[in-house]
C-alpha cells in the first residue's frame, strides 16, 4: 500500500514539526515545497516569486505522482501562501 500523507495549514502554524514527526514516526521521507522553491531559486535566480511559488507546487505534485505510480510512500508538506 502506497501513503501520500500532506500536512496543510496557514504559516507558522506548525506544518514542519507535524510533518517531520509524523514522517518520523512513519518511517517515510519528508518534503516540503520549499525545498523545491529553493532549488528552482539556487539555478534561476532571476525567477519571479509570482512564477517560482506555482512551478514549485507543479514540481512537486508531478513527483508525488511519479513516486506514489511507482509504490513508493512519501509524507509532503503543503504551504499555503494565500497567493
Amino acid at each position: 500500500m502506497t501513503l501520500l500523507l500532506i500536512v496543510s495549514g496557514m504559516p507558522a502554524s506548525g506544518k514542519s514539526t507535524l510533518g517531520a514527526r509524523l514522517a518520523g514516526a512513519l518511517s517515510v521521507p519528508f518534503v516540503t515545497k520549499d525545498e523545491y522553491k529553493a532549488l528552482l531559486l539556487a539555478r534561476l535566480p532571476g525567477l519571479e516569486r509570482a512564477v517560482s511559488g506555482p512551478l514549485s507546487f507543479d514540481l512537486m505534485w508531478h513527483v508525488a505522482g511519479v513516486t506514489l505510480a511507482a509504490g513508493q510512500t512519501r509524507c509532503w508538506k503543503r504551504i499555503s501562501t494565500g497567493a
